[in-house]
């Protein structure tokens, strides 16, 4: 009887130590492509930061509409536009952007607060396909890198990828946005959804 109860006892250990396992290997941050299932609850919204085609200097220190402190940098110069104004670019008519100009580099975003996840809509300057990516970052290091393919045309769909990242945590401290082939003319993204509490 006894070798049976720790026979059992071992097979109950090994099992949680699988677990345990699994558990480690699970992803702990998961790529969104789509607005509605990052289920935001705070956005940003770059019209609060400036009138169209106002130049903004990095680092911006900025706000959320719920108070959340994030400062946005790059190496080059931000500019404020407008969809469907003088711009014509596969946003919903109306949003407001913020678009690097003429730049090869990232958009950086740092958390005051960490965060569940964030997401926007990424859209290159010049014609053509192009790839949209976002790595996501703790205190510590990467949390993981993805990326959403976008193609660039003079068409009227409202269709910039959405790309965006969502943790089961509140580790999200940093983001970097880029477009690895904007060939120097720099890209746009919309308003910041973000997730600030867990959802059910």
């Amino acid at each position: 009887m006894n070798y049976t109860i720790k026979k059992v006892s071992e097979a109950g250990e090994i099992r949680r130590n699988s677990c345990i396992q699994l558990a480690a290997k699970m992803p702990a941050i998961k790529l969104v492509t789509n607005r509605r299932k990052l289920r935001a609850t705070d956005r940003v919204n770059w019209e609060n930061f400036g009138k169209e085609f106002d130049f903004i200097s990095s680092p911006l220190v900025v706000y959320s509409d719920n108070g959340v402190k994030l400062k946005v940098s790059s190496p080059g110069t931000f500019l404020r536009l407008n969809e469907g104004s003088e711009i014509k670019g596969k946003f919903p008519s109306g949003d407001k952007l913020l678009f690097l100009e003429f730049s090869d580099g990232a958009i950086t975003i740092d958390f005051a607060t960490p965060i569940f996840g964030v997401g926007t809509q990424i859209q290159r300057a010049f014609f053509g396909a192009f790839t949209g990516v976002i790595e996501s970052f703790d205190r510590s290091g990467s949390l993981g890198k993805f990326s959403v393919p976008g193609n660039t045309d003079n068409s009227d769909e409202e269709l910039a990828p959405f790309i965006g990242v969502l943790s089961k945590t509140p580790n999200i401290s940093r983001i970097t946005l880029y477009v690895p082939e904007n060939g120097g003319y720099g890209f746009t993204i919309n308003g910041l959804d973000l997730v600030t509490r867990h959802l059910d």
